[in-house]
């Protein structure tokens, strides 16, 4: 429940005067809500609300404080001129192509206004005869006389205090026009109550920034050109609050995850043991400290939420696959989950023989499996018949109940929100959970068991259950699961701490051995027949396999960007039927049947969208196409570039795009060809696109910061980070007088994770 003061600011945007349905559905496509943001408002989880109008921001200024007279006007001069309305000269018919013309004057000569197909009625109350009025725009000489063609803004003298004669220019959409959202902006700015000062005094002053409200006002009503400057003390101001909200959010969604009942989960490694000897390589340094530090979490009484964080082709699955294997040998079970069927699947494919190999019982549940299916894996899984389960979102399904899940893997965590992390999460315990103490001690009155097959451990998982006196289901089931988040997108620090700062962070910082390195090359795309003949020479002399990657499913009038579908029935006039397709909108069979094609060999190129930008693994594809390569992020192309490189074969990775480039375009395809080092590709994403951006936040669930993209960013977020640390050390409970207010600032920046965990206790 928000502050009832703050109701007003989250309600739809056509509750301002002025606003209306056409109008609402303009300020969606200017205002560029980020995904989840906005409220129904009977409108769509995007509808934007009042305080989404707030947050729009200036792009720029128009600066009308020029006021000469008339006499001293200049043409091509942005002026605003106080001047009396002399008279009114409308065209001498209706259907003239005459402007209508409204003569003005001051002490030192008349200028002209200018309305090229003018109504009459609206002129003249604007500009009444003998009125003094104050008028702005661009001046113009015509025959020998000054006029002023469609003044920007008319008024009254005696509303000189509130001119606009700053004007804040806003990005707009086609439809939108700056007045409309002016003026819906300022109905917003009227509902925004009087803040109480969340901000350390000191801090305030050595900055020089002004209060909340005075920093609103000032950024959409500005008195100098600093005021909407992203380096001037109101949007700073602005830009601290939001990292602060942040911060502090994230630190009690951390210090709340930290207090959370665990459990020890210790194994004996005889699990690991097999799968490290079935495995075809030995783990990299890396990978052993990263487990080990796992390792470490799991076995410690509180909970573990922990970030692996390594490149593509580092190894990440193996690692999680012996996470889960620790929760396995404690008698206990794990889960894996993955943002795509696609990736589940391969998930399967990679941990299948490998766990087959160590007597591990594994499945596969996504959207796919249903009916009596469906029910099977879910009674086989709520039995404890099953040690590991990989799957989609459909894991966070309610009828999915483990018999103990000790360990939730999450892939590609930047894909799924908070809330379905601490979903999965709260699944942890099941039926038949450990509360009390050390898993694996919960196991010692069945020492026999230590190399017991599945369903003996399953056995031993009932028993534990049973056996444990006094202790309800309810007890039970409320420890929750200890999680490991993966990720392949190399993440900046500073991403790291607005986005992951409640995980503690592990670095797979080397490849296994015997990958191979990228060759990368840029071509401008009026090659790309080239680019086929060399394709074609590559297939069929040496056996290769490619990836060829287009940004559009369909062809499009209005867009020139490759379409999958048109460059699929393309290379089929060189490859015949051996060209594949795959993209989102297909179906899930259809998905899995063309890349199970392709990893027989049957397919020698795959045409395809994003869609194969994480988890695909073809170790014969060792060329990869990108088709208007200036069109993706450095880090989406580093992602799309560690399909290839994963055999023996040398690799490529062939960057076509549209020339001519842009500074940002050419210096993304330079990093490209630079370096394969996914974390200096992610520091120089974030450099040239923002944080904001990087790993397309608007599509995933992830804070992207509406006010705190600035060029200082780092610094206040240290800033910041700090604060919240210092902040809860002194106030935990945030009660203090300082500690309300900011409870406020929560709610305002909708960190509402962190304020549903105070108001749970």
């Amino acid at each position: 429940m928000r502050p009832q003061e703050f109701l007003p600011l989250f309600q739809s945007v056509e509750t301002l005067a002025g606003v209306g349905a056409r109008m609402r559905a303009l300020l969606a496509k200017a205002l560029e809500l980020p995904h989840g943001a906005g409220g129904s408002g009977g409108a769509g989880a995007n509808s934007p609300r009042v305080i989404d109008l707030l947050w729009h921001l200036p792009s720029g200024l128009i600066d009308r404080r020029a006021r000469p007279r008339v006499r001293e006007a200049r043409p091509g001069q942005l002026a605003t001129l106080a001047v009396r309305v002399i008279e009114h000269r409308p065209p001498p018919s209706r259907h003239s192509k005459a402007p209508y013309r409204v003569l003005c004057a001051d002490d030192s000569g008349e200028i002209a206004l200018i309305f090229f197909r003018g109504d009459r009625r609206y002129l003249e109350r604007a500009l009444p005869v003998g009125a003094e009025r104050l008028v702005s725009g661009r001046i113009e000489r015509y025959r020998g006389r000054l006029q002023m063609p469609h003044p920007d803004h008319i008024a009254p003298r005696e509303d000189e205090a509130r001119f606009p004669f700053l004007e804040p220019v806003y990005p707009l959409t086609a439809g939108l026009g700056a007045k409309a959202l002016q003026k819906a902006i300022a109905g917003a700015l009227e509902r925004v109550p009087q803040m109480p000062e969340w901000q350390d005094a000191a801090w305030l002053e050595a900055r020089g920034w002004p209060g909340f409200n005075e920093a609103l006002l000032r950024l959409h009503r500005p008195e100098t050109p600093a005021d909407v400057s992203n380096t001037g003390p109101a949007w700073q101001r602005l830009a601290y609050d939001e990292l602060l909200a942040n911060q502090l959010a994230l630190a009690i969604v951390r210090r709340s995850t930290r207090a959370m009942a665990g459990r020890p989960i210790v194994g004996d490694g005889r699990l690991r043991a097999r799968i490290a000897d079935a495995l075809p390589f030995k783990l990299t340094a890396s990978q052993r400290q990263a487990l080990a530090e796992i390792a470490a979490d799991m076995a410690a009484p509180r909970r573990m939420l922990r970030l692996l964080q390594g490149d593509v082709g580092s190894g990440k699955t193996i690692v999680a696959l012996m996470a889960m294997a620790i929760a396995v040998e404690a008698g206990a079970q794990a889960a894996l989950m993955a943002p795509t069927e696609v990736l589940a699947r391969q998930h399967l494919e990679t941990i299948g023989p490998l766990a087959e190999a160590a007597g591990l019982k594994v499945t596969l549940l996504t959207g796919r499996e249903k009916g009596r299916a469906r029910r099977q894996i879910l009674t086989l899984l709520a039995d404890g018949h099953l040690d590991m389960i990989i799957g989609t979102h459909a894991l966070f399904q309610p009828d999915v109940v483990f018999a103990d899940l000790a360990l939730a893997v999450i892939d590609e965590q930047h894909r799924f929100g908070v809330h379905q992390r601490l979903a999965l999460q709260s699944k942890g315990g099941g039926r038949s959970a450990r509360a009390g103490g050390n898993v694996q001690g919960a196991r010692d009155p069945h020492p026999s068991q230590k190399g017991a097959s599945g369903d003996e451990r399953q056995s031993t998982r009932a028993h534990a259950g049973d056996e444990r006196s006094g202790q309800s289901t309810d007890e039970r089931t409320v420890r929750g699961a200890d999680v490991l988040v993966m990720t392949a997108t190399p993440i900046p620090r500073t991403l790291l701490m607005t986005h992951y700062g409640d995980l503690d962070v592990s670095r797979l910082t080397e490849k296994p051995a015997g990958r191979k390195p990228v060759t990368t090359r840029a071509v401008a795309n009026d090659r790309i027949e080239e680019v086929i003949l060399a394709l074609k020479r590559a297939i069929e002399g040496e056996g290769a396999q490619a990836y060829w990657v287009c940004p559009l499913v369909e062809g499009s009038d209005k867009s020139p960007l490759a379409a999958a579908e048109e460059r699929h029935g393309h290379l089929k006039k060189y490859f015949g039927s051996r060209v594949g397709l795959i993209h989102g909108q297909m179906a899930s069979t259809a998905k899995d049947e063309a890349m199970a094609r392709f990893q027989k060999g049957e397919i020698v190129i795959l045409v395809a969208t994003t869609v194969i930008e994480v988890g695909v693994d073809v170790p014969n594809a060792s060329i990869i196409v990108i088709e208007h390569a200036e069109r993706f992020g450095l880090a989406q192309l580093h992602q799309l570039r560690g399909r290839v490189g994963r055999g023996r074969r040398a690799s490529s990775c062939i960057l076509l795009y549209q020339p001519p480039l842009g500074e940002t375009a050419r210096a993304r395809l330079e990093t490209m060809r630079a370096t394969e080092d996914g974390f200096v590709i992610a520091e120089e994403d974030l450099r040239l696109r923002g944080g904001g951006e990087l790993m397309g936040t608007r599509q995933s669930g992830l804070p992207e910061f509406r006010i705190a993209r600035i060029p200082n960013l780092e610094e206040l977020l240290m800033a910041a980070r700090d604060d919240a640390r210092l902040i809860l050390a002194r106030d935990p409970e945030l009660k203090s007088e300082r500690g309300a207010a900011l409870r406020r600032l929560l709610y305002l920046f909708e960190c509402d994770e962190a304020v549903r965990l105070f108001r749970t206790g």
